[in-house]
């Protein structure tokens, strides 16, 4: 059987700064304060905001 790999303390877990921009966004296009294309702004910001390097992380630990 394939060897199971879990991700290491902090790894992959998400930071705070990205929890809380996408439950932001998320509540804002719920209420009705941003329209659902708001969505998309959110991806790149949080992508901008540590997304990218967090994934990269996660990737890599895979790839182990």
């Amino acid at each position: 059987a394939p060897e199971k790999k879990f991700l290491g303390d902090g790894d992959g877990e998400i930071p705070q700064t990205l929890r809380l921009l996408e439950k932001n966004a998320f509540i804002q296009i719920i209420m009705g304060r941003q329209p659902l294309s708001y969505f998309d702004e959110f991806v790149q910001e949080w992508y901008a905001q540590g997304g990218t390097q967090l994934l990269q992380n996660i990737r890599d630990n895979c790839d182990e």
